[in-house]
């Protein structure tokens, strides 16, 4: 965390003489977001513990004080994408501003940035907060998928449960995945 632009650290290790969570035995696995890679090698090599494998997704090579080279290996999180539809009815009590949708997407992408990260899951029904937060809804039906690239999903992988993510991964929430609609009652 003392190397500049690391905004998340965390060192997950593998004890056990078999592979467990994709980590092979006897290694560690530092997941790290932002700062330069060289650094951050470098950083696990001066504190790394003698014998043990640093694993990832990333490998640079070290020199030891000797001249001699060290592959060391951390990750970075795999982007996971979150998608969403949402729809919405009005609440007849209260006037619905001309720029609803908007809110709606102001409202979902602070929460996200507020509340998700590495290794944090999406509990879905937390996103009626953001919505339900917009003056004038009545009403949100609101579904989720999520993909390993900008491909969009199809419409059967659209549910409405929470979404699981890894040790490894970080979902990302963006207005540009979010589409709201009004259901008109």
């Amino acid at each position: 965390m003392d190397i500049s632009g690391v905004e998340y650290a965390k060192v997950y290790s593998n004890r056990d003489i078999i592979e467990v969570d994709g980590r092979p035995p006897k290694c560690y696995e530092a997941v790290v977001v932002g700062g330069d890679d060289q650094e951050i090698a470098e950083a696990i090599f001066d504190k790394a513990p003698a014998g043990i494998q640093p694993f990832g997704n990333i490998h640079k090579t070290v020199k030891d004080a000797e001249g001699f080279d060290w592959d060391i290996g951390f990750s970075r999180p795999e982007e996971k994408y979150i998608w969403m539809e949402i729809a919405c009815g009005r609440n007849t009590e209260e006037k619905l501003a001309s720029n609803w949708i908007t809110q709606i997407d102001d409202n979902i992408e602070a929460w996200a940035a507020a509340n998700m990260g590495v290794a944090v899951g999406l509990i879905y029904q937390k996103l009626f907060r953001p919505v339900y937060d917009v003056q004038g809804i009545g009403f949100a039906d609101i579904k989720v998928a999520i993909t390993n690239s900008l491909t969009p999903p199809v419409e059967a992988d659209y549910d409405s449960n929470n979404i699981a993510i890894g040790e490894v991964e970080i979902g990302i929430i963006d207005r540009s995945r979010i589409t709201v609609t009004e259901l008109h009652t």
